[in-house]
């Protein structure tokens, strides 16, 4: 019973970013295929996060720069949705540099 109860609230939590997400665009006057396109992903994906499917981290630390997103607003609705600006976006490079040296990206050649 444990098991289901916390598989539900997983869903409810990824449910509930989704629903930031969606909220963050429109008051951007995004479409899907909009946000989708700045992140460089297709827009049935994003249509996909929008409803609750697991969010990868690359993809989340994209969504803090592109759309300027607080991390905390996102993750848990807690403060504003807008980051601190630069503040924002210089910890979604930090990260995305943190998890670049952690798995480094294939060298050609």
């Amino acid at each position: 019973m444990a098991r289901k109860r916390n598989g539900d609230d997983l869903s409810r939590r990824r449910r509930a970013i989704g629903g930031r997400l969606r909220e963050a665009r429109e008051s951007r006057s995004w479409s899907q295929a909009d946000l989708a396109r700045r992140l460089g992903i297709p827009q049935r994906t994003l249509a996909n996060y929008e409803l609750g499917q697991a969010i990868p981290a690359e993809v989340a630390l994209a969504l803090l720069e592109v759309a300027g997103l607080s991390p905390s607003w996102l993750l848990h609705g807690r403060g504003p949705m807008s980051g601190a600006g630069p503040t924002t976006a210089r910890l979604a490079a930090e990260l995305r540099s943190a998890a670049d040296r952690l798995d480094p990206p294939p060298v050609d050649g």
